[in-house]
């Protein structure tokens, strides 16, 4: 265990299973006057991946940012891993926040870093006596399980687009998250690698037994790692259900986005 601070899900959390992983209930938020989240109620389950799906501005990613306190909601709750978060102070908050991963567009690496160093950067910042020896292991082991084990040495400012996902993500894995945000993790990329990445994703959800909630306009990943997909519609759930019962749906409004996948 690299974070010294990271904490026991099942003795913190209640043994349990049946506690959603995330959880939003009747979340309201607007900005001047315009709603976006509008009693929105959702739930990722232990072990899940949640497709989240919708247009452009319908308040996928401030729901993001409500289930990890960044933004409060002016409305509703938000749980992550049973834990009301608008009733955590700011030290048991952090706390949670170590088992939580994001995945952003852009990867968020430091250019003038070497893949090492990006790395190994939250492993420092979390536990300041961590040894170097440790450091250098864990990531190794996390360039491993994305495939690039060679790439340790080499300046993130001379990787490719699909590079800089794998290695974005390994920062990530590296601290031990128990559930990721991802945020359109195949945009950029072309159809190959696009593939790649999802195939990624749902097995690390597989092999690390990772929950995730998935923002993406991609459908053919929506379809590659979704357990679930849930469709926003004016900041609520319009519909919820597997990718083939959403894809056979006869909702005018979700099925454009299945009409166009292939």
């Amino acid at each position: 265990m690299f974070i010294e601070e990271k904490i026991d899900a099942k003795k913190d959390h209640g043994e349990s299973n049946q506690v959603p992983m995330a959880e939003a209930r009747e979340l309201c938020k607007s900005f001047d006057g315009q709603q976006v989240l509008n009693g929105l109620n959702l739930q990722v389950g232990r072990e899940e991946n949640l497709v989240l799906i919708g247009k452009s501005g319908a308040g996928k990613s401030v729901l993001f940012k409500c289930l990890v306190g960044l933004m409060r909601p002016d409305s509703g709750k938000a749980w992550l891993f049973g834990k009301d978060i608008s009733s955590l102070n700011y030290k048991d908050l952090n706390r949670i926040r170590l088992q939580v991963g994001f995945l952003f567009q852009g990867a968020a690496l430091y250019d003038s870093m070497t893949v090492g160093e990006n790395i190994a950067f939250p492993l420092r910042q979390h536990n300041r006596r961590i040894r170097e020896s440790e450091v250098k292991d864990a990531v190794q082991e996390v360039l491993e399980q994305v495939g690039l084990p060679e790439a340790v040495n080499r300046m993130s400012s001379e990787l490719s687009g699909g590079m800089r996902k794998r290695i974005g993500l390994a920062r990530t894995l590296v601290t031990h998250p128990e559930f990721m945000l991802y945020d359109e993790p195949t945009t950029g990329l072309d159809a190959v690698t696009a593939r790649e990445i999802s195939e990624l994703i749902r097995q690390l959800q597989q092999e690390k037994k990772i929950s995730s909630l998935v923002i993406t306009h991609d459908m053919a990943c929506a379809r590659i790692v979704s357990d679930r997909i849930a469709v926003l519609k004016e900041g609520s759930i319009r519909a919820e259900g597997t990718y083939e019962q959403l894809h056979a749906s006869e909702d005018d409004w979700v099925k454009p986005f299945f009409d166009t996948s292939f």
